[in-house]
């Protein structure tokens, strides 16, 4: 494989391949600015709240997109995360989970209460660093 497997079968996290890919639009078109709008993973132990892969997923990709910015100078001005809850994916329905929160969305009883995972608390404390 191109790189780890997320809980999708279909998304790999290959971090290098993302700068690359920034570097590339950024030399195509004549080094616009530059707005990732969706960037995520759900986790492939489907996990609760200790959602590890995505923490480490996050922290290769946000440390590829600073490479991009510092060493080749690609102008990005925004970085979002896929997703900030779960929610409803169109292949998988609600047996995927992506967002930063989790939702309890399951059986007749559920609430719809939103919990943070572990990446809430990362992004948190890499925001304030």
């Amino acid at each position: 494989p191109i790189g780890p497997v997320a809980g999708s079968d279909w998304l790999y996290a290959v971090p290098w391949g993302f700068r690359k890919l920034l570097h590339w639009v950024s030399t195509r078109y004549a080094s616009l600015p530059i707005v990732v709008t969706e960037n995520g993973c759900d986790d492939p132990l489907n996990s609760t709240l200790n959602d590890t892969f995505r923490i480490e997923y996050h922290a290769s990709y946000l440390e590829a997109l600073r490479r991009a910015m510092v060493d080749d100078h690609v102008d990005v001005r925004g970085y979002f995360v896929w997703s900030l809850l779960d929610n409803f994916e169109w292949g998988d329905g609600f047996q995927k989970r992506f967002g930063l929160y989790r939702v309890d969305d399951e059986g007749p009883q559920a609430s719809l209460q939103r919990t943070p995972k572990a990446s809430v608390a990362w992004f948190a404390d890499f925001i304030q660093k």
